[in-house]
């Protein structure tokens, strides 16, 4: 490197690059965010090599089967790690906007066991509902779960305390953590269910920045005082607070564009409202689900298992006309055994003298 042979601009980019690295290492060791380093110093040598062997025969043909090796692992690499599925999806929604179940085929991520899906979902209804000038604050959630949303995001990385756990050290109660949210202009917040797990807390602190179990305390009395759930996914892995002011909050409703967006969360949404015994909800989800130009596997699910709840309810006379509807949209229906069987079940209901026309 120091030779006058040295190419200048590689030495450049190499002290830049040193510099850079123990810059870095103040804050963390962990190979995730070294890999601008080891990724240079990498292939750096790599080109270097290829360069030297390309000024010979021999050389050139090593050159070329070096390359396709590094194509196949590339390759193979992209592939199994499911990369391919997310670009796509993400290709086809800068083309077209937003779709029916884009970014459907990204995995849930292990450490936060939160999927893409879900978050954007649960944003969308952010940008819908809260005001425009309301900050969002995510708690156990990193920064790279903030795409879509259309407010300002407030969040700590897996390295740093959480925002939360800084102001409930610096806090004498809830109420005092409620005023500086406030005063922040944080009146969203964004969290995994773990935010109210004080084990996970122990367990997701980084070394020296464990959490004070008074601390906890005082965290949870300020979400139980001083804000309303406004969402919560079918799993309840997430959810969507608003901090309580003088105006009161609207609830969330699903609306025909969210359906249509986002079938199979509005599928397991209305599931979640029957197992609730909510009818009012789960029947205005499956309304909608079945008067959607959805797909076909997206659409047959919602009618028969709709019509089977409608029959569990003793309404008879709507199951009848759902299910009428389904062998009218589905013809292939007719005759399968999961139409047979709800017939039956209604066949057993109806009124004497009464059988529908099926």
């Amino acid at each position: 490197i120091l030779s006058s042979t040295f190419p200048k601009g590689l030495r450049i980019g190499l002290v830049c690059l040193i510099c850079g690295f123990l810059a870095s290492a103040k804050v963390s060791l962990d190979a995730r965010y070294q890999l601008f380093f080891y990724v240079f110093m990498t292939a750096v040598p790599f080109a270097l090599g290829l360069h030297a062997l390309g000024k010979n025969r021999m050389g050139r043909i090593g050159v070329k089967l070096g390359a396709a090796a590094a194509f196949l692992c590339f390759y193979v690499n992209v592939v199994q790690s499911g990369y391919l599925r997310m670009v796509q999806s993400a290709l086809v929604m800068f083309v077209s906007g937003e779709g029916a179940g884009y970014f459907s085929n990204a995995e849930s991520s292990s450490q936060f066991d939160v999927s893409i899906q879900d978050l954007i979902f649960a944003q969308r209804l952010i940008n819908k509902h809260a005001p425009l000038n309301d900050k969002v604050l995510y708690v156990k959630l990193e920064s790279s779960f903030a795409f879509g949303l259309e407010r300002k995001g407030i969040y700590s990385s897996d390295v740093d305390k959480q925002v939360l756990q800084e102001l409930a050290e610096k806090s004498k109660d809830a109420n005092e953590i409620y005023q500086k949210l406030l005063g922040q202009g944080i009146k969203q917040i964004l969290c995994r269910n773990t935010a109210f797990d004080y084990k996970q807390w122990a367990a997701q602190s980084s070394k020296g920045k464990a959490i004070a179990m008074s601390d906890f305390v005082k965290i949870m009395d300020m979400f139980q005082t001083h804000a309303i759930l406004r969402f919560r996914t079918p799993d309840q892995n997430l959810l969507w607070y608003t901090l309580i002011e003088d105006e009161p909050v609207a609830g969330i409703t699903l609306d025909p564009s969210d359906v249509r967006l986002f079938p199979n969360f509005a599928y397991e949404y209305a599931l979640m409202f029957a197992s609730l015994n909510d009818r009012a909800s789960a029947s205005l989800i499956f309304d909608m689900l079945i008067n959607s130009p959805l797909l076909p596997k997206q659409k047959k699910p919602a009618y028969l298992v709709y019509v089977q709840l409608l029959a569990d309810w003793k309404e008879n006379a709507r199951a009848v006309e759902v299910l009428n509807c389904a062998v009218g949209e589905f013809p292939e229906l007719k005759g399968s055994k999961e139409i047979l069987a709800v017939q039956r079940s209604l066949s057993s209901l109806l009124p004497k003298g009464r059988t529908g026309e099926f």
